[in-house]
């Protein structure tokens, strides 16, 4: 018995060793923590490990490359091909609107953020298209999980006015991290086998608070490289709608209870909304609806004057009435003819 018991462990201590890259990213996606995983992870032997799992995942790629080869003389032609459509569909995906200024253009891509100084100063300024729907069309929600209870109460208020909401937003999900889920290949699949979609509400965040290796080296949060990789992110997305003829209302973040993370949400917030101006798309700071004084509460005033719960336990998360309280405000941005039928 104790031998088995020793082997699990030692089993569990040597995979979390080499697969801790892996780990981090599971922990931060799923907990917004990393229990100190980072810094551990800096230990120069703590890196032979992340080395040896990084000639692990090349060795079995280059088998399963060298298999597919030998299946069929066909492919050999193929990775050069490829490569160049991947290429070309990376350079269109980070294309930005030729009809929006060069200037903007130039704002957006190197708006440098520090949640120190008035955010209000930092923020674009456009006026955003109107969004309008006919009877019959479907609205498309995606996100993380605070997108949950925003979309189960905006199926209600939508169905009344015959309008079809789609909610396939994934718990300890994002942008930053594809290799996790990647939201521009399921946004993109859903627009694509439904062209009854009129509408894309996003809301992302609370995932993103994490470094990633880019050009061969780790960047921190909220770095040059990692804000322009994001910013690449959310742009993939509005080429998705646009690509598919699909509106775009991205919703902020609401205020998080601890403070470092809710600076980290603060920041995003301001990429977020100067990405919608930038696009004349809309965008909502949920901030204002979940917020009094832009500060963290567990409780609001709604339109009876009677203090209702609108936050979850743990902080983060909206409960249903935190949920249906966005979803009016996303229900005010939306001009529906109801004369009209598709």
């Amino acid at each position: 018995m104790f031998r088995f018991i020793f082997t699990i462990i030692f089993t569990i201590i040597i995979t979390s060793y080499i697969m801790q890259k892996p780990l981090q990213t599971y922990l931060g996606q799923k907990y917004n923590d990393d229990f100190g995983l980072t810094k551990l992870t800096q230990n120069p032997l703590f890196k032979k490990g992340d080395e040896f799992y990084s000639y692990l995942k090349v060795k079995f790629k280059n088998e399963n490359l060298k298999l597919s080869d030998e299946n069929t003389t066909e492919q050999a032609s193929k990775p050069l091909q490829e490569i160049s459509n991947e290429k070309t569909a990376e350079i269109l995906a980070i294309k930005l609107d030729t009809n929006k200024t060069e200037q903007s253009t130039s704002k957006i891509s190197t708006i440098q953020i520090d949640t120190n100084n008035t955010k209000q100063d930092e923020i674009l300024v456009s006026i955003p298209d109107e969004i309008n729907l006919k009877i019959g069309d479907e609205v498309l929600f995606i996100g993380d999980s605070i997108m949950r209870n925003i979309a189960i109460a905006s199926k209600k208020f939508l169905a009344t006015k015959e309008i079809k909401a789609i909610d396939i937003s994934k718990h300890s999900t994002g942008l930053i991290n594809k290799n996790y889920y990647d939201w521009k290949s399921a946004s993109n699949e859903a627009l694509r086998s439904n062209k009854n979609i009129k509408l894309m509400v996003v809301l992302f965040g609370a995932n993103d608070t994490w470094g990633r290796t880019i050009d061969g080296k780790y960047r921190d949060f909220n770095t040059t490289k990692w804000t322009a990789l994001y910013q690449k992110r959310i742009q993939e997305i509005y080429d998705v709608a646009k690509n598919n003829k699909t509106d775009v209302l991205w919703l902020g973040v609401p205020c998080m209870k601890k403070s470092d993370f809710d600076d980290k949400m603060a920041t995003l917030n301001i990429i977020f909304e100067n990405s919608a101006k930038l696009h004349n798309k809309n965008y909502i700071n949920t901030k204002e609806i979940i917020c009094p004084q832009q500060t963290y509460a567990t409780h609001i005033t709604n339109d009876n004057n009677k203090s209702i719960k609108v936050r979850e336990g743990d902080g983060i998360h909206l409960n249903y009435e935190g949920g249906k309280a966005v979803a009016k405000k996303i229900l005010s941005k939306i001009r529906i003819d109801e004369n009209s039928t598709k």
